[in-house]
């Protein structure tokens, strides 16, 4: 939230939704009308569970990389300094195939989700530079990569993706020298 009470968002020209079938709700359909009349289109993925699992662990990545000296006290300073650094954001490339580990150790067939999951899967080097490019070039891309700024909500998806990481014991080095900078300097406050 602003200061002003207002709700500072960014909204793209499509939403993520479960199927009616597993939303098992009675005005699906009164949904769907309401959404195209907005001209917001509507994207069923596999499973939404799944796919929000996925993007924790996506965003787990992002943020321990952002956060790697231990400081999250300004997320979005952080998203902005990542942004612009495409060695930074090779390195979350290598984290984010870490963090997608946490995913599959729960089961989740990786290949239902390939579109949210192919620009992890080129070349770090190359994937860093397009993305510093699609930020640079995507005021859209780039607001919604600021405005995720809840610490707290930041630092659950962070302790979920680490703690079922460890839980299965699974080799994410990057991540959870990261996220263990970030712990310590939160216990030291």
């Amino acid at each position: 939230m602003e200061n002003n009470g207002r709700l500072n968002c960014v909204l793209f020209d499509h939403i993520m939704l479960e199927s009616s079938e597993k939303a098992k709700i009675t005005n699906y359909d009164d949904l769907l009308s309401l959404l195209d009349s907005a001209d917001i289109k509507q994207e069923v993925p596999y499973d939404m569970f799944e796919w929000i699992w996925v993007h924790m662990a996506i965003n787990a990545g992002v943020t321990s990389t952002a956060a790697r000296e231990g400081r999250i006290d300004d997320p979005n300073r952080l998203a902005r300094e990542l942004m612009s650094d495409s060695k930074a954001l090779t390195m979350a490339v290598k984290c984010i195939r870490e963090t997608l580990k946490t995913v599959s150790a729960r089961g989740v067939d990786l290949k239902k989700y390939n579109n949210e999951i192919f620009p992890y899967k080129i070349p770090s080097g190359i994937a860093g530079i397009a993305m510093k490019k699609l930020f640079a070039g995507n005021e859209l891309t780039s607001r919604i990569m600021t405005l995720h700024n809840d610490v707290n909500d930041i630092l659950y998806g962070c302790r979920c993706v680490y703690d079922e990481g460890k839980k299965h014991d699974l080799q994410m080095p990057l991540f959870y020298r990261n996220m263990d900078k970030v712990f310590e300097s939160l216990e030291r406050r």
